[in-house]
């Protein structure tokens, strides 16, 4: 079986309008917001399915350049396919030499300075040129971190599991600057989402976080937690 991406618009975007759908989240009620209520399909991209491409699961897709970079979050790695669907590489590989990772979490497109960042959470980054070629790793240590994204300043990580932050369970948001350095020019915590339902008591050791009010974002971040 193969796997297509599925190009997709707001219906704004359909009708021309310049602003983005927003979706209240707050409200409660009976109705059912389906897909086809915000988005219409305008096209579909069927990949490759070479035995050295063949993707398990998708877990992410960001698109570059026109081409598409896909996590497969079964096998654990990035491919990167052109606007036909052609594969045309794998980002790093699998291992546990130099520039190997033991396996791709999630990742994120750095567009401003060309390069691929690869989360091998929860404490390490590897870093490759759009072409595949390996740049540096660095350590993320000590926070805790399983989702990633790029931005103008550096980069979003976040928690996957709930945590405890000042005696309320959170998920805590780090922000990074380019080259993942620590410190107040480098990464801290700069907020926290309420978690909603319970949790499993943690039974790891506690990971001091750098409490900040950086970018006017709330944050009296305490002990970040990880759940077992």
């Amino acid at each position: 079986m193969g796997i297509a991406v599925c190009l997709c618009l707001s219906c704004t975007q359909m009708r021309g309008g310049q602003e983005g759908v927003v979706l209240d989240l707050t409200e409660k009620g009976t109705d059912t917001l389906g897909f086809g209520d915000v988005f219409d399909v305008v096209g579909v991209v069927p990949l490759e399915t070479k035995n050295e491409c063949l993707l398990g699961h998708v877990s992410k897709v960001e698109v570059v350049d026109g081409n598409y970079y896909v996590l497969d979050g079964q096998r654990k790695v990035v491919f990167v396919f052109d606007g036909q669907g052609a594969f045309l590489r794998r980002i790093g590989i699998m291992g546990h030499g130099h520039g190997e990772y033991e396996r791709a979490s999630d990742f994120t497109v750095d567009r401003d300075r060309r390069r691929v960042v690869i989360l091998c959470g929860p404490r390490e980054v590897y870093m490759y040129d759009l072409q595949g070629q390996f740049v540096g790793k660095k350590d993320v240590g000590p926070w805790w971190v399983w989702k990633i994204a790029s931005c103008p300043e550096g980069f979003v990580g976040s928690t996957e599991d709930a945590t405890y932050s000042e005696g309320e369970m959170a998920y805590l948001f780090y922000a990074f600057d380019p080259d993942f350095m620590y410190g107040a020019s480098g990464s801290e915590c700069v907020g926290t989402m309420p978690c909603r339902w319970p949790i499993r008591p943690c039974k790891r050791p506690a990971a001091r976080c750098s409490a900040s009010t950086a970018r006017g974002m709330p944050s009296t971040c305490g002990t970040d937690r990880p759940t077992a």
